[in-house]
């Protein structure tokens, strides 16, 4: 179906892409089935929420870290990838900024959990859960996608999430193994970040340079509107989470985290298509977006009539699910924060493509802008929300948020299309 979508030369190059990045989502399904049941059951739900919290903390300084360059990046490498020297410029500057921006996030990070007894208490919690930030600095897959070579992406995660899943069932044994899940976890990041870095070197043939401040300054300025709408999207997503853990307890948290882990399953099912036609979408807009945007409503047509699909089997299925994950017949406080998520499942491959393309089309600044008011929506429909349902008020909140957001993205780039395009 992608080769007819991807009428181009370059079909054979999107298409075999779109199979190497198929392969590493199959397998981002089946690992999860096998081990988040078990460690859900293992674990206990309260400690089960009690790495989603600690997730949801770190999870501010993987959106610092990142700092918008798997966009920004991305876009930088697919329109200079045949310009060497460019592209080790890039490379070094992001990889540089990156190295900076983790080394400046575990100073905070060790002095947050430091300050606040509350955290003290899991400190090596938290630590071993900023290992996977360690991961994705190493990991430049940003690099691989503008390149447009998601072959080397899919077997350095392959590598990674094997061992992770292997070493789970190995070492974790009882409530008292908490501390290895996000310890094995960050391992395999880092081994894979040390894998990819290999390839981009044997592959590619490119080298780290230190490049002089003005470079510097130069992608990390590029960055920022993109980092800022990616900020201030964690705080209607991780930040809800924290405000939840506030207000409730880690048991409501592992209920809320237990349905969301379903719906993120089904989620990196619709990234694939938009992380394989964003480089090849960022070029055509610059020579052809007449046939840019052709395609672009094809893609369209097909994520959603995907997602719809996957919403019904979600929906048929959902007791099945829990009930393996749970090792309970039923569990109503899951399904029902599980049904509300669930109404947003159509809107979630749109997100990912929207934003891709408004990025594609300049429209950092606007992208910004609409992710600062539905942060701002968020902290204030959110607590109000939690405080009367519970992890249901903080599902309600998200499909609210994911609605307002999608319809402003689309009218932002219809209003493009009608002045730039047709």
């Amino acid at each position: 179906m992608i080769k007819k979508i991807i009428n181009t030369e370059n079909k054979q190059k999107l298409f075999n892409n779109f199979l190497s990045l198929a392969t590493l989502q199959m397998l981002n399904y089946l690992l999860p089935i096998i081990t988040f049941p078990y460690l859900v059951r293992v674990l206990g739900i309260e400690n089960f929420g009690l790495l989603a919290f600690a997730g949801a903390i770190v999870a501010y300084f993987a959106i610092l870290t990142d700092y918008g360059f798997q966009l920004s990046a991305t876009k930088d490498i697919s329109v200079n990838r045949n310009n060497k020297k460019k592209v080790i410029e890039i490379f070094s500057a992001v990889m540089s900024i990156k190295l900076f921006l983790m080394f400046c996030s575990f100073l905070i990070l060790f002095f947050i959990i430091s300050s606040i007894d509350s955290l003290k208490k899991d400190m090596l919690i938290y630590i071993f859960t900023f290992g996977s930030i360690v991961g994705q600095v190493l990991l430049p897959t940003w690099f691989f996608q503008g390149m447009e070579k998601m072959k080397y992406i899919t077997i350095v995660n392959i590598i990674s999430r094997v061992i992770f899943t292997i070493s789970i069932f190995i070492f974790i044994e009882n409530e008292n193994d908490v501390y290895f899940v996000p310890l094995l976890n960050s391992l395999g990041a880092i081994i894979a970040g040390i894998i990819s870095l290999a390839f981009v070197k044997k592959e590619f043939n490119i080298s780290f340079k230190f490049q002089k401040t003005n470079i510097l300054k130069k992608y990390f300025l590029e960055g920022w509107h993109i980092f800022m709408q990616k900020f201030y999207v964690n705080i209607y997503t991780r930040t809800n989470i924290l405000i939840l853990g506030i207000l409730t307890n880690n048991t409501v948290v592992g209920y809320y985290s237990i349905a969301e882990k379903i719906i993120d399953i089904f989620r990196q099912l619709f990234t694939v298509i938009s992380q394989v036609f964003y480089p090849h979408f960022a070029q055509l807009v610059k020579n052809n977006p007449l046939l840019a945007f052709t395609q672009l409503k094809k893609v369209t047509s097909v994520m959603l009539i995907v997602s719809f699909l996957s919403t019904m089997i979600l929906f048929f299925s959902e007791n099945f699910i829990i009930s393996i994950i749970t090792g309970q017949d039923s569990n109503n406080e899951i399904i029902v924060v599980l049904n509300v998520l669930m109404l947003g499942i159509t809107l979630i491959p749109l997100f990912s493509l929207l934003t891709t393309t408004l990025v594609s089309i300049n429209k950092s600044i606007v992208l910004n802008k609409i992710a600062r008011n539905s942060a701002l929506i968020s902290l204030v429909l959110s607590p109000t929300l939690i405080y009367f349902f519970n992890g249901v008020g903080l599902a309600t909140t998200i499909v609210i948020l994911q609605i307002y957001i999608i319809y402003n993205y689309s009218i932002v780039i219809y209003k493009y299309y009608k002045l730039n395009v047709r």
